[in-house]
């Protein structure tokens, strides 16, 4: 149900709602498909208001402002930003007709890579330094990716089993995640002083972040539409291709992985081998911590069979 205060606003924009529905409903937002008297579509999503977070990321001021960023740049493969009120913490965009995509195919690899390479020009670059921060959880050092992971491994191990699956969880995370991720992080420190990850480059370039086919849409034409920048901001290469090739949703194989890497190694303007190689020195990482993301129901003691035996298979597929 949206507030008469949202319905006010876009009605003094002469948007008069005609019909709402919820088509996505989260924690960190709700996206609704509204129609106005004149048969206009618009996608209406709403952020929850958090008083005095001051170490919650800031969802609506991430997006508008990478939707600004992406206005100033010329960038079409999105949706029009029409209306915000950061008051109540909602904005208003182009509703895009289409169908989710299901399987990622050449061509489609190509434009994913366009949009990263459009958003990592020289231009795009210069306007983004002073219009963007950091994304979420942004490969910014080895250093912090090392930290951020302890600080996920240390709150799964401190969790008290309850159950027998409980208890496998727990077994696993000692045996089995935790040796593996200390063998990770010394490889990892091992090459911190070297030019992979002393590079000026290194976290230095513009994501959308959370890049996968749950954000994108195709349209009728075949054109691929970009979706939720509740993450972007600044960031580096490797992260960017840990989330692209790496998401349990929908991992790419090996042969798409080489694709990507080599049609962003084309532009020498934007990428070099350097960058590549620094995503390879953080694979094994962040597989593990997408297995650690994937037990967020075991951290609130709701995490089934089902959920568990698709963790055990992600991780055997890729470690």
């Amino acid at each position: 149900m949206i507030k008469r205060s949202i319905l006010s606003y876009l009605s003094k924009h002469k948007i008069d709602v005609d019909y709402c529905k919820t088509v996505y409903g989260g924690i960190n937002s709700s996206v609704n498909k509204i129609v106005d008297q004149n048969g206009q579509s618009y996608a209406l999503k709403i952020y929850p208001i958090r008083r005095n977070a001051k170490h919650v990321r800031n969802r609506f001021k991430t997006e508008t402002d990478f939707f600004s960023f992406l206005s100033k740049i010329g960038i079409t493969c999105v949706p029009s930003l029409i209306l915000s009120d950061h008051q109540q913490g909602w904005i208003l965009l182009e509703w895009i007709e289409g169908e989710k995509i299901t399987a990622l195919h050449t061509d489609d690899l190509m434009d994913i890579c366009a949009f990263f390479i459009s958003l990592n020009s020289h231009k795009s670059l210069k306007v983004g330094e002073s219009m963007l921060g950091n994304a979420s959880d942004a490969f910014l050092s080895s250093e912090s990716i090392i930290l951020s992971l302890k600080s996920r491994i240390d709150e799964l191990i401190s969790i008290a089993p309850k159950s027998t699956l409980d208890i496998n969880i727990s077994n696993w995370l000692g045996k089995v995640l935790v040796p593996n991720a200390n063998e990770a992080f010394r490889k990892l420190e091992r090459i911190s002083e070297s030019p992979i990850w002393r590079s000026p480059k290194v976290g230095r370039y513009i994501s959308p972040s959370d890049s996968g086919i749950h954000n994108m849409i195709r349209r009728k034409d075949g054109s691929m539409i970009f979706i939720d920048f509740e993450y972007a901001g600044v960031d580096d290469v490797s992260k960017f291709l840990s989330d692209l090739i790496l998401h349990p949703d929908h991992s790419l194989s090996r042969k798409q992985e080489n694709e990507v890497i080599e049609i962003l190694l084309k532009r020498i303007d934007c990428f070099d081998c350097i960058d590549v190689d620094r995503y390879f020195s953080v694979k094994k990482v962040q597989i593990l911590k997408w297995c650690m993301i994937m037990l967020r129901e075991y951290k609130s003691n709701s995490i089934d069979v089902e959920r568990w035996d698709k963790i055990q298979s992600y991780y055997h597929k890729h470690f």
